[in-house]
């Protein structure tokens, strides 16, 4: 029997890190924060992305269809 260990990614645990990253950094790409990471990952960081947006802490841009999208934290942080 093969044992598969997951590491379980929490939403708040993604918030927290991807706002610690925007304390040294004005902009970044989705791209950019995705690298090497797994497929769970990928989804909890584009959810993250999309509640910090929503509560107005970082601004989302992309400028055609399919196109990286640029992450910017926003002036009020």
């Amino acid at each position: 029997a093969k044992v598969i260990e997951k590491n379980i990614i929490s939403l708040e645990e993604k918030i927290k890190h991807i706002l610690e990253f925007f304390k040294s950094l004005n902009e970044t790409t989705f791209s950019n924060l995705i690298q090497k990471k797994d497929k769970q990952e990928i989804i909890v960081t584009f959810l993250a992305i999309l509640h910090l947006a929503r509560d107005g802490l970082i601004l989302l841009e992309q400028n055609s269809h399919f196109s990286d999208i640029i992450i910017k934290k926003h002036d009020k942080q």
